[in-house]
């Protein structure tokens, strides 16, 4: 036996086997949907008839209280209106919704959220004149404010000399690639993103180089206002970097060679001008990411075989310190928990390191009953030694993970 279609917003549709569809009965729609199942249709009423799901949803609550002899909390609880006046422009309230599911990263979902409605329907009736928010479309002002600012960048992008910073990225199975540009505006450096473009395929060279020039197309930066490429020291990004000052170099020298049988326009904007005097003969450099090359030189010194050894002994202390017994222990008497370390990630090393010379006393205090935890004097020292070497290099890389960061700073730092 089926089951019973319960879904209440099948009311305000008709379905026609013999094409498979079902037809909005709602007055001025006549949208059809592929199929009859109850959450399509649920959704098109969602979006496109909200006050018929409000009163749906509103009628279901007052029928099941009726049925069940209870009180809604609406019935129960005296209520004492205080009206409150907003000063709220319709354009204001959007600009808001907007920034939730942008800057903050709320999913679209939110616009039809019952908390969040109660808070907008108010304002939406308040406004009157057909003003509506929802989900739908705030995603198409999404997609309008974007158009708007990649405008509104490739003006101001229109003949400067830029820098690239390019890095990729995999969570869940999806890899992307950021792309930034740096450029100079007056007395300070001005930092904007591109795009975050979802890779499909390998990443080999010659298709990260090919994302980067279908965005620059995009944006109509031409390789001659690319200065310097930023990335880290993956071979595949290192190559790409190489792939584009090959394809730049190739440019300039077919300019050169067209410059030769054409004169010159003295008549262009002094941007241009500036990066014609510049480039002439250049080729575009590659500049390794600060953050990763000082990585690597930890990482190279962290591989010796006396630090590793002395790395690896603190680390089996550690591991048992994380014992339920012995954590039972540290608790009681008021103790922070030891950190095992990631081996890949120094950072949690140094970490642990530190974490142990805490937990110095304690561990000699219990090694005659846990072997385990016996270290001695000379590891000790050794541990410390390391800890006092890696706290500058972990200073340093969270100084250089800043959004600005020149050469001078690097050294400096």
């Amino acid at each position: 036996m089926g089951r019973h279609s319960e879904n209440r917003m099948r009311q305000h549709f008709s379905f026609d086997p013999a094409t498979n569809k079902s037809k909005c009965n709602v007055e001025g729609c006549g949208a059809e949907i592929k199929g009859n199942h109850g959450g399509n249709l649920q959704r098109h009423i969602q979006r496109r008839h909200l006050e018929i799901l409000k009163k749906s949803s509103t009628d279901a609550v007052q029928k099941r209280a009726a049925s069940t002899g209870q009180k809604t909390l609406d019935a129960v609880v005296v209520k004492k209106p205080k009206l409150v006046q907003v000063p709220i422009t319709p354009e204001a309230l959007e600009d808001a919704c907007l920034e939730l599911v942008t800057v903050n990263g709320r999913p679209f979902s939110i616009m039809e959220d019952s908390g969040f409605r109660k808070i907008l329907d108010p304002l939406q009736q308040a406004i009157g004149n057909g003003f509506v928010i929802n989900s739908t479309n705030i995603r198409d002002k999404v997609t309008t404010v974007a158009q708007s600012a990649r405008k509104k960048l490739i003006d101001e992008l229109s003949g400067r000399l830029i820098l690239l910073k390019i890095d990729s990225a995999t969570c869940r199975d999806r890899s992307v690639l950021g792309i930034n540009v740096q450029y100079i505006e007056g007395d300070r450096i001005v930092l904007r993103t591109l795009a975050v473009r979802e890779l499909c395929e390998r990443h080999t060279a010659f298709y990260i180089s090919s994302v980067v020039q279908e965005v620059l197309a995009e944006y109509r930066i031409g390789l001659k206002q690319v200065y310097s490429i930023t990335a880290d020291n993956g071979a595949n990004m290192q190559k790409a970097v190489r792939v584009l000052s090959e394809i730049q170099a190739t440019s300039l020298n077919e300019e050169e060679e067209s410059d030769m049988d054409t004169e010159a326009d003295d008549t262009e904007k002094e941007p241009v001008i500036e990066i014609d005097s510049v480039v002439q003969g250049h080729v575009l450099r590659s500049v390794r990411c600060s953050a990763h090359t000082l990585q690597l030189a930890v990482d190279d010194a962290l591989k010796d075989n006396g630090v590793s050894n002395v790395i690896g002994k603190a680390r089996r202390v550690a591991k048992k310190l994380r014992t339920p017994n012995v954590v039972a222990v540290l608790k009681r008497l008021g103790h922070k928990r030891a950190i095992v370390d990631c081996p890949t990630r120094w950072h949690s090393t140094h970490d642990m390191l530190d974490r142990l010379c805490e937990l110095r006393s304690f561990c000699d205090d219990m090694s005659p009953t846990v072997t385990e935890l016996h270290l001695c004097k000379t590891e000790w020292q050794a541990i410390s030694k390391v800890v006092c070497a890696l706290k500058p290099a972990k200073i340093t890389t969270k100084c250089i993970q800043s959004e600005q960061l020149t050469a001078g700073d690097f050294y400096g730092l």
